[in-house]
């Protein structure tokens, strides 16, 4: 089937050999969309990136988001919420992750999976190890005795 939009083929023209040249592999639990069923190898286009979330004073809060695209024709049963999605790490670290939330189908085949990084404990231990830290005696007030 070919989805064409303007005379472009997205899945087949830009979709795939994107996928092709930047997805990673990635090993889905189908706790909720397949319970019962054992996790399988797929693929998808991981990445974190900053989102900026309006507050209410107008001011903008800066968070990030995790993601992971995948391509609808490669997935007889799409992933759902709260399936569990474990990255291989490569030169860039992956992890274990909860799918948060999943997009619709963008109209060329693709969809975006939302992440939730599960073991948080893995990500503060490699921050340890990447900074430089010191942490020196503890410092406390000494009480006075005043008689008066």
């Amino acid at each position: 089937m070919s989805m064409t939009s303007t005379g472009v083929d997205w899945p087949g023209e830009v979709y795939e050999p994107n996928f092709d040249y930047f997805a990673r592999s990635i090993n889905i639990t189908p706790v909720v969309s397949q319970p019962g069923q054992p996790s399988y190898a797929a693929r998808g286009i991981f990445n974190t990136g900053e989102v900026y979330v309006p507050a209410m004073d107008g001011s903008l809060i800066c968070t990030n988001q995790t993601i992971v695209d995948i391509l609808v024709s490669e997935f007889p049963i799409l992933p759902m919420q709260r399936d569990l999605i474990d990255i291989p790490d490569t030169t860039i670290a992956g992890g274990s992750f909860e799918l948060a939330s999943v997009s619709g189908d963008n109209g060329g085949g693709e969809i975006t999976l939302t992440l939730k990084r599960r073991d948080m404990t893995a990500l503060v231990a490699q921050w340890l190890d990447a900074t430089d830290y010191s942490v020196g005696s503890p410092v406390f007030d000494q009480p006075e005795l005043t008689v008066g």
